[in-house]
């Protein structure tokens, strides 16, 4: 099963060098989150892939929660914040996740995992990281506000027509991303999560592509 993590961390791979090449050339923050989320992705499958096919440690483990947390829903959503808000919003938004992602990282290094489930090999990797304390609470607030981003500036691209099938598809990619990978890794063979996040790479960069002649200022 180690072949769909490494197809999707290929498939992330590629999206964010699309990303990138876009940002070279038009230099809008939006591309560049976009594609550090799409890094993120890349990341997390690469964790699953390691995972599944020599062993889950601890230090992959704890990685893919943190890529996880902070870059399906909340990174792929700063990237709509910069494509559609005033760029103070965006700029709230991205320190607000930032900050979120250094308390997850420094929380992380003091979580238990466990070496016994790790060991056993049958499960997420992730799913050993102990979830009694404030993680997991971090991680979801962060996918529920960026989800709400997501949702909000798909609904205002097609009330004011801007972007919207572009919002629309980074939206639904982030989603399937976290909640399709969600609902795929409680799976026996939780490498069935990556179809998720292959599937949520690409619709993503749909969104990336069509929106590549946004205008650098808000009120262009």
């Amino acid at each position: 099963m180690w072949l769909l993590p490494l197809t999707a961390m290929l498939a992330g791979g590629f999206c964010a060098g699309v990303s990138l090449r876009y940002w070279l050339c038009r230099r809008h923050p939006a591309q560049l989150v976009w594609f550090m989320a799409l890094l993120g992705i890349s990341t997390a499958a690469a964790c699953m892939f390691l995972g599944s096919y020599s062993g889950w440690t601890p230090l992959l483990a704890r990685l893919y929660f943190l890529m996880a947390a902070v870059a399906f829903t909340g990174g792929v959503s700063i990237g709509t914040a910069y494509l559609l808000a005033p760029r103070a919003i965006a700029h709230i938004w991205l320190a607000t996740v930032a900050i979120a992602a250094l308390v997850i990282a420094v929380l992380l290094r003091g979580t238990a995992v466990d070496m016994a489930e790790l060991a056993a090999g049958d499960i997420a990797g992730w799913r050993a990281i102990d979830s009694s304390g404030a993680l997991p609470g971090i991680a979801a607030a962060i996918n529920s506000i960026g989800t709400l981003v997501l949702l909000t500036g798909a609904v205002f691209g097609f009330i004011y027509k801007r972007y919207a099938l572009a919002c629309s598809l980074a939206a639904l990619g982030a989603l399937v991303l976290y909640y399709g990978g969600n609902i795929l890794g409680t799976s026996s063979s939780y490498e069935l999560a990556a179809i998720a996040q292959s599937a949520g790479a690409l619709l993503v960069t749909a969104g990336v592509v069509l929106s590549r002649n946004a205008p650098l200022s808000w009120d262009d």
